[in-house]
């Protein structure tokens, strides 16, 4: 979504703006975007936001609204859940793979280290599903900016950024399922420091199996991740 003179379009722009806050959780899953109410917020044109909108359904991020002039922000059912998880652990095994064969010793050990100063202090027996989040997800975005392929980083955050961050606190719910994360997040520290990229694959990639197995437990037993607002209110109606 360029011009010719190759710049960001407007459209481009509305569009990114969009896509972080439905990956970030501020437009949450199952809500409703109105063509009208955007081009408000944005200052543009409705075409402008309806092109921006295209480009979204494009990426699997919003599907069209039975009402004309919108679109809703997709929901993701448990089979949807499974599956993302699945791509994420391929995605995210290769990208660890990538990062440790071309990282040297310092380079993986500064990994380590920024992984260690997300917890500030706090020992991770006494960690919460939050404190969880927030150490995982900016670990993952670390190795993701690092893995030397932005195609690679790019599939993975299209993918999977909006389901981890919602649905990520629901695989650390319980102490029992943090230990086994701490446990298994450990293996892989070993596997980066030691330079082992087939182990360092293996280690995400089970990690990231055992996070699964977690979510579908949580989901079964019904527990779910903060609802969305099915159709907020509107400051003007639709044409």
């Amino acid at each position: 979504m360029r011009s010719e003179s190759g710049f960001e379009t407007r459209a481009a722009q509305v569009a990114r703006s969009l896509a972080e806050q439905v990956e970030t959780g501020r437009r949450r899953p199952g809500e409703r975007l109105w063509e009208e109410d955007l081009a408000a917020e944005f200052g543009c044109a409705r075409g402008t936001v309806r092109e921006a909108l295209a480009h979204l359904a494009q990426e699997g991020l919003v599907v069209p609204s039975l009402r004309r002039g919108g679109v809703t922000v997709v929901e993701f059912s448990d089979a949807d859940l499974a599956e993302i998880y699945d791509i994420r652990g391929a995605l995210f095994g290769l990208a660890i793979r990538l990062f440790v064969e071309r990282s040297t010793s310092e380079e993986r050990e500064a990994f380590i280290a920024y992984r260690e100063s997300l917890w500030c202090g706090l020992p991770p027996a006494e960690a919460k599903p939050e404190d969880c989040t927030a150490v995982g997800g900016p670990s993952v975005l670390y190795i993701l900016d690092r893995c030397g392929s932005a195609r690679l980083a790019g599939s993975y955050r299209r993918v999977a950024l909006q389901a981890i961050r919602l649905y990520a606190p629901l695989h650390y719910r319980t102490a029992e399922s943090r230990e086994l994360w701490r446990v298994r997040c450990a293996m892989l520290a070993a596997a980066v420091r030691l330079g082992d990229a087939a182990a360092s694959e293996a280690a995400s990639r089970a990690l990231i199996h055992a996070n699964k197995l977690e979510l579908l437990k949580s989901l079964k037993e019904g527990h779910r991740p903060p609802g969305a607002i099915a159709d907020p209110p509107r400051t003007r109606r639709a044409s």
